[in-house]
């Protein structure tokens, strides 16, 4: 289903969907990397993997929408910003009307789909009804953070955390070249190999492009120290 469609006939009918998109926008704001665009893509990729499953769209449209939004408040609270997101979809989904069964889905929905929370991952071998909604979100935001989309978050994150080179592509090593074997459904997985190969390509090419300058700064540094 084109995900412009898709948006409109699963979300934006809904009253309920409409006032947590109004909520997302409002806290997240427009961050490509972590804020509400991010999310719309992963409600976006979320959707299309749920086709022709047996899944609760509501439990799962919810939980895409509030997975990062504890997020903005992470640094300032010390608290990781899966588990922030679960007590804020606690506190405003049964004013939405959502029953206790379905918030208490949609909590751990949240609380698997983080890559860093590894105590709480979605089985992947897993594929009854209760966690199929996890597996899904889980598998949509990782499909984001590969590709193209993958390139731009990983150079903008990095800048936004004053990463340098190294540790950027530390970041990649340690985390994204690992997210296809962390994928619950196949089609995630498949999708996920393909995207990769993409983000690959670049690090390869930063690889190749820097070797000659790495050691460069280390030099200048200890033949100028700054103290002395």
């Amino acid at each position: 289903m084109e995900c412009r469609k898709a948006l409109e006939d699963k979300c934006l009918r809904n009253n309920w969907c409409r006032e947590l998109v109004r909520l997302v926008i409002a806290v997240e704001g427009k961050d490509e990397s972590h804020g509400y665009p991010h999310t719309l893509r992963v409600l976006c990729r979320a959707l299309k993997l749920a086709e022709g499953k047996n899944v609760d769209y509501k439990v799962l449209i919810a939980s895409v929408l509030l997975h990062d939004i504890g997020r903005p408040f992470e640094n300032e609270t010390g608290v990781h910003h899966a588990v922030l997101s679960a007590f804020i979809a606690r506190l405003v989904l049964p004013g939405l009307g959502f029953s206790p069964e379905e918030v208490a889905h949609v909590e751990k929905a949240i609380l698997e789909h983080s890559f860093s929370l590894a105590s709480s991952r979605p089985d992947v071998k897993s594929s009854n009804k209760s966690s199929i909604e996890s597996c899904i979100l889980s598998d949509a935001d990782k499909l984001d953070a590969l590709g193209a989309i993958g390139i731009y978050r990983l150079v903008e994150t990095s800048a936004q955390r004053s990463r340098n080179m190294h540790d950027t592509l530390g970041h990649y090593h340690e985390k994204l070249s690992k997210l296809p074997q962390l994928m619950c459904t196949e089609e995630a997985r498949r999708e996920a190999e393909i995207l990769l190969e993409r983000l690959k390509r670049f690090v390869n090419w930063l690889y190749e492009e820097t070797r000659e300058y790495a050691d460069l700064v280390n030099v200048v540094d200890k033949a100028f120290p700054l103290h002395g």
